[in-house]
């Protein structure tokens, strides 16, 4: 299943990966991707612009809301194995785009 930049991008920053300077970049270092990654969170309230997003990767199974915090105001997103391997997928082609 296809995703666009936008997804793509979430993934990335949940993932500790800044997928816009990866694809600016020209240092080969840029354009690979760690064997594990550092982190697997997103945190997004209510009203959060990437709301929608993380709503559609979520029916995709690319990533699964997790705990409640601040005082119940935000969720913890993370990425799924299966989201992990999708973005791995595709990483390579939309940096080198």
């Amino acid at each position: 299943m296809p995703i666009t930049f936008k997804q793509a991008e979430i993934l990335g920053h949940s993932l500790g990966v800044n997928l816009l300077h990866a694809k600016q970049s020209t240092k080969k270092r840029d354009k690979k991707l760690p064997k594990e990654f550092y982190r697997n969170r997103f945190c997004a309230g209510d009203g959060h612009d990437d709301l929608p997003t993380l709503k559609a990767l979520e029916k995709m199974t690319y990533m699964a809301q997790g705990q409640k915090i601040n005082k119940g105001r935000d969720t913890l997103w993370y990425v799924t194995d299966e989201g992990i391997k999708r973005f791995r997928e595709c990483f390579e082609s939309i940096v080198s785009a």
